[in-house]
């Protein structure tokens, strides 16, 4: 009895030791997470540190494959739904003071028109080359206006409503320059009808883009048809190339989209 107690008797001072060193062994990594930390780091660096490989050990141990690949697809369905928010809010980047500038280049090409070319007719590409000089002024003052606001808003969809009016906008704007281009080099007897074909592409421009902007905005998508329709009918010979061909259709139309523009949101979102 005496050897098999002395036996017992080592048996239990041993054990706490080996039930110690295994411990400390289990505990390592949860100890290297809450100290052990490299050397040379303050209090918050610490705090920082601890928590990084706490971030990294949950999502490297606990995170499957199957909630990752969930977690992407909430992330898609979120970037949808913000596109659909996107094209139901009206769209801001239109100024009433940018259509009030294009209307005001248009009835100053007319008149410069009138007093630098008294017969058109006899020099379409010096009428197309002043119609495209305005346009691009226009365009160019409209695309500033719309960055410079796209920028200094705070609404997360700001930048993607730009981008979804660009869109509306853009084609009919290719088709314009791709026509004019083409008639030009291919067919001249025909550029008598680019006041009116000018005027029909931009009011699809207008009916593309009047999703995003007020309903009130589609009088001014009509107005622009209505007068390339009657262009096309009744402005031939001399009359396709005069000032007013262009006076009307463009600077009333744009002096329109500046009156709708600012009774449609920009008083009604000032007084917001």
């Amino acid at each position: 009895m005496t050897a098999l107690q002395a036996e017992w008797a080592r048996h239990r001072e041993s054990a706490p030791a080996a039930e110690k060193a295994a411990g400390a062994h289990h505990r390592k990594p949860h100890a290297r997470l809450r100290g052990a930390t490299p050397k040379g780091l303050d209090g918050s660096a610490n705090r920082r540190y601890t928590l990084h490989c706490k971030v990294n050990m949950t999502v490297a141990f606990h995170c499957p494959n199957d909630l990752i690949m969930e977690l992407q697809d909430a992330l898609a369905q979120l970037s949808e739904i913000r596109l659909h928010v996107a094209r139901t809010e009206p769209f801001r980047g239109y100024r009433a003071a940018t259509a009030g500038f294009s209307a005001a280049v248009a009835i100053s090409a007319s008149a410069l028109q009138a007093l630098v070319m008294p017969a058109p007719v006899n020099d379409s590409r010096a009428y197309i080359m002043l119609w495209v000089l305005a346009a691009m002024a226009s365009v160019a003052v409209t695309a500033l206006e719309m960055v410079v606001r796209c920028r200094r808003s705070t609404l997360p969809t700001a930048a993607r409503m730009t981008w979804l009016a660009v869109e509306q906008f853009l084609p009919c704007t290719i088709a314009g320059a791709l026509l004019t281009l083409a008639l030009v080099m291919c067919s001249p007897e025909s550029t008598w009808q680019l006041p009116g074909l000018w005027s029909i592409l931009f009011s699809l421009g207008v009916f593309a883009s009047s999703r995003l902007l007020p309903r009130p905005i589609i009088w001014v998508a009509w107005y622009y048809l209505v007068c390339g329709v009657l262009l096309l009918a009744f402005a031939q010979g001399d009359w396709a190339f005069s000032p007013w061909a262009m006076a009307i259709p463009f600077g009333g139309g744009q002096a329109l989209a500046s009156v709708v523009l600012y009774f449609t949101l920009e008083r009604n979102h000032g007084r917001q």
